[in-house]
């Protein structure tokens, strides 16, 4: 019998972290999931990767570095509250100043997301590409202070990545992937620290496949449960639509 309850599309960084563990694991990782407006967002960073990066396009002009004043002067202003500015500044600072240290060289680069049955997409990457000491580098960036990427997750993010990046790509296939995670050096400034497939082992295609498809299982599971729940205590006992 098809569901009746619309399945909801994970955010990446829950899934990378979820799908690798044990079904049980899976379960209660997912149940913890809950969507509701959180104390900050990290939209902010996020709108100004583009700066951040000086990211340059192929058949223009090349574009100046834009200062960090003028960076920050914008994440505070779109920022919502002085916490969310805080954290998303000590981010973007650290990851502003990495760019630097590195004279890294950054491109816009369009990568088709992954689809699934359901319809539902992901896409664990941005659309750039770093390059890094002469290294072509696709990131991803994760800033969550909680619940961020471990080594498990790291490794089933970069093993996705892998497979539909590098693999379908031969432009890149002596490209890094890599995952920015970023690490308190004080109250005002979280250093960002670069992982890259280089040194793991990449999950098999097919097994990355699988654990994806039983995440969303299990999800769709738990939101099955969520919405009886919700009838039940509403004294509804009529179908679920």
């Amino acid at each position: 019998m098809e569901s009746q309850v619309k399945i909801r599309r994970l955010p990446e960084t829950d899934l990378a972290r979820i799908a690798p563990l044990t079904r049980e694991e899976k379960r209660y990782e997912l149940e913890q999931v809950r969507f509701f407006r959180p104390p900050l967002s990290y939209v902010p960073f996020r709108d100004r990767f583009h700066d951040i990066f000086n990211v340059q396009f192929d058949l223009l002009p090349s574009v100046l570095a834009t200062s960090w004043k003028k960076i920050r002067s914008e994440i505070v202003e779109s920022s919502k509250s002085e916490e969310e500015a805080l954290a998303n500044l000590r981010v973007a600072r650290g990851l502003y100043g990495y760019c630097a240290k590195h004279q890294l060289v950054c491109r816009q680069r369009n990568f088709l997301p992954m689809t699934l049955g359901t319809g539902l997409k992901v896409e664990l990457w941005h659309h750039l590409i770093v390059i890094r000491d002469g290294v072509l580098v696709v990131p991803f960036i994760d800033p969550r202070r909680s619940k961020g990427l471990n080594k498990l997750g790291r490794q089933f993010a970069l093993s996705l990545m892998s497979h539909r990046i590098r693999d379908t790509d031969p432009d890149l296939y002596e490209a890094r992937m890599g995952i920015f995670r970023f690490h308190p050096k004080n109250e005002k400034l979280y250093v960002p620290k670069l992982y890259t497939d280089e040194d793991i082992d990449i999950f098999d295609a097919n097994y990355v496949d699988e654990m994806i498809d039983e995440t969303y299982q299990i999800w769709q599971n738990v939101l099955e449960d969520r919405a009886e729940e919700a009838r039940r205590a509403g004294g509804d006992s009529g179908p679920l639509i």
